[in-house]
């Protein structure tokens, strides 16, 4: 049993069982390839299942800030079996970074992000009709820090299994300066066939959040008027300016600010997991009627331009 990490994001984190038996190949391809998936316990009431994708070597041989190192896209089923297409449930995603022969574990400091997209979103939707849609076609997304995803008993991401699915993979270095070596990202998703359960999970489905710091004026939604009332996001990136902050005026007497250095704050984030027709399952909210702290600046250091 793994220890989770929890993640700011629609999908939960709990505890995640997954098989930790390695692949054991004595010379693995250098390019993309994945293993059958196999029985490794039991979840809901029906065995369950772990499929592992490796991604290709990619050789870091400079300083790679975030979303610049090596990537890949790769394709890869989660079931493998012949027969009819059949309802699969997802139930956690867990990625971790290895050495070129897929085997040796090494650091995750190298890990940029991992992502399992569909690769066709319309037929998705037309299969599982949601309010929420995907997200730029996205089911699972993992990134430093956060390289766990083990959703609640009861719940899962519904797939067909003759759906492909699209793994995106990208590497980083920020701080080794050494002669080249080669990395590869090994990803471990666990899913359940429909057909042993006694009733179906429920379907849930990434979605994003959105903050905002408002440093300066009323309370209120970017842009809004005295008076009105919004709901939804209300932040946009801010100016790679090279300075430490980046404060817009709204023209609506409130100034939000962006961030480009490092920022240390301590929100209340609610417990809250949402179904894929966007109901609330549950939320846990103490905060939810208390009024709007004020506002606490912090420190923050410029980010560096190497």
């Amino acid at each position: 049993m793994l220890r989770s990490t929890p993640l700011l994001a629609l999908l939960l984190s709990c505890s995640f069982a997954i098989s930790s038996s390695a692949s054991n190949l004595e010379s693995a391809p250098r390019s993309f390839f994945d293993e059958p998936a196999g029985i490794i316990g039991e979840r809901d009431g029906a065995p369950l299942y772990a499929k592992t994708v490796v991604s290709r070597v990619y050789t870091i041989d400079a300083i790679f800030r975030s979303m610049e190192g090596p990537s890949g896209m790769d394709k890869a089923s989660l079931w493998d079996e012949p027969g009819p297409p059949e309802l699969l449930w997802v139930t956690g995603y867990r990625a971790e970074m290895v050495g070129p022969d897929a085997d040796e574990t090494t650091s995750p400091e190298f890990m940029c992000h991992s992502t399992m997209n569909i690769t066709d979103d319309t037929a998705y939707q037309k299969r599982f009709p949601s309010r929420l849609g995907l997200l730029a076609n996205r089911l699972f997304t993992l990134d430093q820090g956060s390289t766990l995803v083990d959703l609640p008993s009861g719940f899962g991401v519904p797939v067909m299994s003759d759906q492909v699915m699209l793994f995106n993979s990208q590497v980083l270095n920020h701080n080794l300066r050494t002669a080249p070596f080669d990395v590869r990202q090994k990803i471990y998703i666990e899913f359940v066939r429909d057909r042993d359960l006694e009733k179906p999970l429920i379907p849930l489905l990434q979605h994003g959040a959105w903050v905002s710091v408002l440093v300066d004026g009323r309370d209120g939604h970017y842009g809004l008027k005295e008076g009105e009332t919004a709901e939804g996001p209300g932040c946009s990136m801010g100016d790679n300016n090279g300075l430490a902050e980046y404060v817009v005026d709204d023209g609506e007497g409130a100034e939000v600010l962006g961030v480009l250095g490092r920022e240390a704050r301590a929100p209340y984030v609610s417990h809250a997991c949402h179904d894929a027709a966007g109901s609330a399952v549950r939320h846990d909210d103490p905060l939810r009627n208390r009024a709007s702290a004020p506002v606490r600046r912090v420190a923050r250091t410029p980010r560096s331009h190497e």
